[in-house]
């Protein structure tokens, strides 16, 4: 069963703050008792369905979010040999 505490929708980072594990988290996607809404957004089946607009926005939120991280260093400056050629 999931935890009761939490909420309707959560992210999957939330769920793992839960003490649900990855292949239980899984499991329980597989079975139906967590619905995939957008990516990296689910929902408890067991629960009435949200707002979809404020969903769709978080989601969007949430995308917005990660395309605004770097996602890695260029790769000269994590090449030792490119730094010493330069």
């Amino acid at each position: 069963m999931l935890p009761r505490a939490l909420k309707a929708t959560f992210t999957y980072a939330n769920a793992l703050a839960f003490g649900i594990t990855k292949h239980r988290f899984y499991r329980f996607r597989d079975s139906g008792l967590i619905e995939l809404l957008s990516h990296g957004l689910y929902r408890r089946a067991d629960r009435d369905v949200a707002d979809l607009d404020l969903l769709e926005k978080s989601g969007l939120a949430l995308a917005r979010k990660r395309a605004s991280l770097p996602t890695c260093a260029p790769p000269l400056a994590r090449s030792r040999s490119a730094r010493q050629i330069a």
